[in-house]
């Protein structure tokens, strides 16, 4: 089997209700989307809160220190971003051999209103061109019954 390359500039996004720091250095990430919220009692919806936690790798040789991290919400105009977050690696990459380097930016949103159904789409900004990171559907239920309670 033939191994595609890496590509120079590549990551990810996982969409949560939370995201937790422990003690002891690990991430904890509370009610993760896989690919698709569904949205109880229409729009506009608010959410009490709402995480992203966004991974982004470059090429060493490409490294680019700091770069910016688009959110667009359902809604949103194609070039104005809801959420535009300043993402700084703060790395000082002669101290590593590492042959990529990443970036990491924790998201959490509380509250968080959601005006219509559509598309959170989650972006890096670099050199001038966006770098597609993440996306979730956000979708209205189509039961008319209400969510259970517990």
């Amino acid at each position: 089997m033939i191994e595609e390359a890496t590509p120079d500039v590549s990551g990810f996004t996982t969409f949560c209700d939370d995201i937790r720091f422990e003690v002891d250095g690990k991430v904890t990430m509370v009610g993760c989307y896989h690919g698709e919220m569904t949205i109880n009692g229409g729009f506009p919806s608010t959410l009490a809160k709402f995480a992203m936690s966004i991974i982004f790798t470059q090429k060493r040789e490409l490294f680019e220190p700091v770069l910016k991290l688009h959110v667009f919400l359902p809604g949103d105009p194609e070039n104005e971003p809801g959420i535009v977050v300043d993402v700084d690696s703060q790395i000082d990459i002669t101290k590593t051999d590492r042959p990529r380097i990443g970036a990491r930016a924790n998201l959490v949103l509380s509250p968080l209103t959601i005006n219509a159904p559509g598309v959170i789409k989650v972006r890096i900004a670099r050199q001038g061109r966006y770098h597609n990171v993440g996306s979730l559907i956000v979708a209205e239920s189509s039961s008319t019954e209400p969510p259970p309670r517990s």
